[in-house]
């Protein structure tokens, strides 16, 4: 799924944040699949929830960062769709759209797994929004550590409104390398808390490496 296979149909989609360090990982990260013609895409949902200035987004919409210290075969014409950059958030923007406008985009992708390249605060508060209320899980309050990788199923169910509810089913949040920061977490959270039971009758739909 990381890796990709040009020889295979494509299982997996790259994306990631509109923020350069983020598509600047994802470009060197992910050299192999752009090598072999595979854009990544940008998308704007994924930029960071904060209002430092880090987190300010220069590429305007429809475009991709710029990488000046990318090796230019990484960031040449057709290694990024900006297609999904609606450009930088405003400065009350509401972190939980964003976050539910992934979640739409990732249950709608023809390919069975989206793998998410953004921030950690982003990351962190996905889990919190959208693990079930009572899983005590350290997704939650420990952010993924730098250079990580963690995977998960995404979910989604219709209200009788038609409003859809997302959620991530405890048990399947998966630590595939480095995983999740718990050094820096006090002592009784370090020692990991145990997950809620996975929601129950609700297929997964999508799977999510993050």
């Amino acid at each position: 799924t990381l890796r990709g296979d040009a020889t295979a149909p494509r299982t997996s989609v790259v994306v990631s944040s509109n923020l350069r360090r983020a598509a600047q990982t994802a470009a060197l990260a992910f050299q192999h699949r752009l090598r072999g013609g595979e854009a990544v895409r940008v998308l704007s949902c994924l930029q960071e929830i904060s209002n430092n200035v880090d987190a300010v987004a220069l590429a305007p919409p429809g475009a991709a960062p710029d990488l000046p210290r990318v090796p230019a075969p990484l960031r040449g014409p057709g290694a990024f769709d900006g297609a999904g950059n609606l450009g930088t958030k405003p400065p009350r923007g509401d972190g939980r759209r964003r976050l539910e406008a992934f979640c739409a985009y990732a249950l709608a992708a023809d390919e069975g797994c989206v793998v998410a390249v953004g921030h950690s605060l982003w990351f962190r508060s996905f889990f919190d929004e959208f693990l079930p209320s009572d899983a005590a899980h350290v997704a939650r309050v420990a952010k993924i550590r730098n250079g990580g990788v963690v995977a998960c199923d995404l979910e989604s169910r219709l209200l009788p409104s038609g409003v859809p509810v997302f959620s991530i089913p405890p048990a399947s949040v998966a630590e595939i390398h480095l995983g999740f920061d718990v050094d820096k977490l006090p002592g009784r959270a370090r020692r990991g808390s145990p997950a809620a039971r996975p929601l129950v009758g609700v297929p997964p739909a999508r799977s999510v490496v993050l």
